[in-house]
């Protein structure tokens, strides 16, 4: 357990991410089951990851102060915009929760949440050109998909 921790420091300001693709994963490990207790369990399990990576990330920057290096950049600009990145995906998680509950794609919604959610952390936190460039195209790509996914209508091709 004492070798977790270590190496969970040692991460420095990617605690946060670490923590939403640790959800990630047990969401998917829970997306084969249709059961309502399981849902709550991936909903609880995801709501208490965007909040404990809200607070890694404050709390990095109180403990070690702006951190900037060549790939990225940590400051107080960049957490509060990240604190308002969160705050907002937690709502769609309600929002999501309490609409698309009993739908199939369920937990396929929560799980490109994470993974937009992960990636626009990537792309806040960015200096390099390289991995901005990378986490916008991704984010780009997650947001499209969640709007598609989450669409009402008709998903049948080549109706007008």
């Amino acid at each position: 357990m004492e070798v977790l921790s270590e190496n969970f420091l040692k991460i420095g300001q990617f605690q946060g991410v670490a923590l939403l693709v640790l959800a990630m994963i047990i969401t998917l490990f829970t997306s084969f089951s249709e059961r309502k207790s399981v849902k709550i369990f991936a909903i609880s399990i995801n709501a208490l990851s965007y909040a404990g990576a809200l607070y890694l990330y404050i709390n990095n920057y109180l403990k070690t102060g702006p951190f900037e290096d060549f790939l990225v950049i940590v400051g107080f600009k960049e957490s509060i915009l990240l604190g308002i990145i969160i705050f907002c995906t937690l709502n769609i998680l309600f929002y999501v929760s309490f609409y698309r509950f009993y739908e199939g794609d369920f937990t396929r919604i929560i799980i490109m949440l994470t993974f937009t959610l992960i990636s626009a952390s990537f792309l806040i936190i960015s200096s390099n050109f390289i991995i901005f460039f990378i986490s916008l195209v991704i984010t780009i790509f997650n947001i499209f998909a969640l709007i598609s996914s989450t669409n009402p209508g008709n998903n049948v091709s080549g109706e007008a």
